[in-house]
């Protein structure tokens, strides 16, 4: 049965006002996150006396340090994830992702805080910036370095990142390599059209024109190819 076009409207607008909560959202929850303060109320330190620092208030400041506690400096990527939901919702086009692609997507997120807590430990001594890969981090790389060292970490995290990105994609290896290079032959192609020069379109025209101007002189310097009878009869009678 056909819906009608209420019922198309209504939808319409629960899709466009979906996205609107997602990009609110989403800049709340980077708020939060950018005005994170050690000395807020959290879950493992009590309110002090003064006012909370955070923009998000004691909502913000919880859930900051929830996140951060948990993901470190990777939980930035969750805004840009609530935004891009609701851009895709605002295009009324929505986000229809299998429980196969958000697993993949969890475990690219997993790689990249374990990445943050070996790139920022290993140049920050271990120490300062421990916890930029939050608990997460901290946990995966510790059971993986006492085991496989960092060579054989960082190759199992590719690993791991690759399987992610395929599952997220829903496709093969082969067939998502193909895809990528027929991109960027296709932007390469239009930015190459428009940076080269028109004057190299125009060269041809001169020569052209040249062409046709001595083509011209040389039909009426020719009177043969204008009287041709006539100019036969004057040599038979010569």
């Amino acid at each position: 049965m056909a819906e009608s076009r209420g019922q198309i409207n209504a939808r319409r607008l629960g899709t466009e006002l979906l996205g609107l909560v997602f990009w609110g959202a989403s800049a709340y929850l980077l708020m939060s996150l950018l005005s994170y303060s050690p000395s807020d109320p959290s879950f493992n330190r009590a309110g002090g006396s003064g006012p909370v620092r955070n923009w998000g208030g004691l909502v913000g400041a919880y859930l900051s340090d929830l996140l951060l506690q948990g993901l470190g400096l990777a939980a930035l990527v969750l805004p840009a994830l609530g935004a891009w939901l609701g851009w895709e919702h605002l295009r009324l086009k929505g986000l229809r992702w299998r429980p196969l692609q958000w697993i993949g997507l969890g475990l690219g997120l997993l790689v990249l805080c374990a990445a943050l807590h070996l790139v920022t430990g290993a140049w920050a001594g271990g120490v300062s910036l421990r916890r930029a890969g939050g608990l997460a981090g901290y946990l995966l790389c510790s059971t993986l370095l006492a085991y496989m060292n960092p060579g054989g970490t960082w190759l199992l995290l590719l690993v791991l990142l690759s399987i992610g990105v395929l599952m997220m994609a829903s496709t093969g290896l082969l067939s998502l390599v193909k895809t990528g290079v027929d991109r960027l032959k296709l932007h390469w192609r239009r930015l190459w059209s428009r940076v080269r020069p028109v004057q190299t379109r125009a060269q041809d025209k001169p020569g052209e024109g040249g062409r046709k101007k001595r083509k011209s002189r040389a039909t009426k310097k020719s009177p043969l190819k204008k009287q041709p009878l006539k100019q036969m009869l004057l040599l038979l009678k010569s």
